[in-house]
This record gives C-alpha cells, sequence and structure tokens, in this order.
C-alpha cells in the first residue's frame, strides 16, 4: 500500500474491549486500556510466503502506564510491525474526538499519541 492509499484510509469505528484505572501496590495508578480502531480499508501484509490482512489498529497498555499501538486483526496483534506516521495521526485526531463526548470521555491518551508523533517514540516496545 502506498502513501496516497494510507492517506485515504479512515478510522470508521471505535470499540473499547477493556478500559480502567486502578491503584498499584506503591499507590500510583496504572490505566489499562485495549480499543481497537477499525479502518474503512484493509490492507495485507506479506511475511514469509504468508499473507496477514490487517483491519485495525489497536491501542493497549504494556508494562505498566505505556500507552502503545499496534497493527492488529480479529486473530491478535502483530507486535513487530510499525506504524505509519499518517495512521498514528489518525488515531490521534480519532482519540481527540472521542474524548470530547464519545467513547472515550473523562480519559487522557492525546498525549502518549502525541508523543509517539512528535519525538519519534516508538509505537510498540516489541521492536
Amino acid at each position: 500500500m502506498d502513501k496516497k492509499e494510507v492517506k485515504q484510509i479512515e478510522i470508521t469505528t471505535v470499540k473499547v474491549n477493556a478500559l480502567s484505572c486502578s491503584p498499584d501496590v506503591t499507590g500510583e495508578y496504572c490505566t489499562s486500556c485495549d480499543i481497537d480502531f477499525f479502518l474503512s480499508a484493509p490492507f495485507v501484509f506479506s511475511v514469509f510466503d504468508k499473507e496477514h490482512s490487517i483491519d485495525r489498529i489497536n491501542m493497549g497498555t504494556n508494562w505498566g502506564d505505556e500507552t502503545e499501538l499496534y497493527y492488529a486483526n480479529q486473530s491478535g496483534r502483530f507486535y513487530c510491525f510499525p506504524i505509519t506516521k499518517t495512521l498514528i495521526h489518525k488515531v490521534y485526531d480519532r482519540v481527540r474526538k472521542e474524548q470530547k463526548g464519545g467513547c472515550l470521555a473523562g480519559w487522557s491518551f492525546h498525549e502518549d499519541i502525541f508523543e509517539m508523533l512528535s519525538s519519534g517514540r516508538a509505537t510498540s516496545s516489541y521492536f
């Protein structure tokens, strides 16, 4: 998929699979999330002669309070594929929209995603 095709992809639906916040043993609060951002046009990665269809971006937390983004489908996450800045920006825009009265009202994830865009922070800790 080339850059022009990626720019045409939109996020159609946001599905919150899990979203919670609780204190750890030190009293610090940790957020745990599992949120799917469904794409308007699925695309395919070919790896070692096997094709993997990607139909969503999954936002999850890993090892504490670190928010991460992954390509995903209904079978699971693809941890080792870095997500393009164009799609991260689309997730950022949708998170901002959902935080203003949508399914993410009262939650604050936009700063973590903005950090991925502005500082080049890895979207996932697995690569």
